[in-house]
């Protein structure tokens, strides 16, 4: 099973549009024409007005043909539509979840934080093992309930995406900004491009709210 990471740059103020779109005309297409439910969905208003979203696939050759099939579909029914375009950008990449690693979300409400990081070339199996051994269980102990975490599969390589997830949005609140002004250990910081010696100084970071619509992702 591979799973397609699809993140959409949104006019700003347009979010609830987008949402609309999502629930009231993609999802019924979804289902009519075989595309899988998504496994989760969340958005980011604040920082970069950004719609992510997850959906697993039995093979790339399936999401290929299935997705080739569906664009004309999609193409009439935003014709037939008649709004205004308020997607800007649209950013999509396979990943695939590390080996031996159980990724999963809170189960009940919850929300999330992405880390992208980019491990140098020639340190992705280090720094797999730092983040299994060690890593981790420091953003448990801080107040993550889950980490989830993938290598993506095209696109600048190597790249991790890391997923913390906390209950609600008072739990985050109290633990992600201690998380990214942490210092990390310098074995850690020599794996990773980038400058400084603190979580947040590493890749990019991206607080996630899930969609209500779809308030319960799965894990993987």
């Amino acid at each position: 099973m591979l799973t397609e990471l699809r993140r959409y740059s949104i006019e700003p103020g347009h979010m609830d549009a987008m949402h609309v779109r999502m629930h009231d005309m993609l999802f019924p297409m979804f289902r009519e024409h075989g595309i899988p439910t998504p496994r989760a969905i969340w958005e980011n208003r604040d920082e970069t007005s950004t719609l992510t979203w997850m959906v697993d696939w039995p093979s790339f050759e399936q999401r290929l043909a299935t997705w080739t099939s569906f664009a004309p579909l999609f193409a009439a029914a935003r014709q037939a539509e008649g709004t205004p375009e308020i997607v800007t950008r649209t950013t999509l990449t396979m990943i695939a979840t590390w080996p031996g690693h159980v990724p999963g979300f809170a189960a009940d409400g919850g929300c999330e934080a992405l880390w992208l990081v980019q491990p140098r070339i020639g340190f992705g199996a280090a720094f797999m093992a730092m983040c299994k051994g060690e890593i981790f269980q420091r953003f448990r102990d801080a107040g993550a309930c889950a980490v989830s975490a993938s290598n993506l599969l095209f696109g600048a390589l190597p790249m991790a995406a890391v997923f913390l997830s906390w209950a609600d949005e008072a739990a985050r609140a109290a633990s992600y900004d201690a998380i990214r002004q942490a210092a990390m250990p310098a074995t850690l910081a020599d794996a990773l491009l980038g400058d400084g010696t603190r979580f947040g100084d590493r890749g990019s970071w991206e607080r996630l709210d899930r969609a209500p619509y779809l308030p319960r992702p799965q894990a993987g």
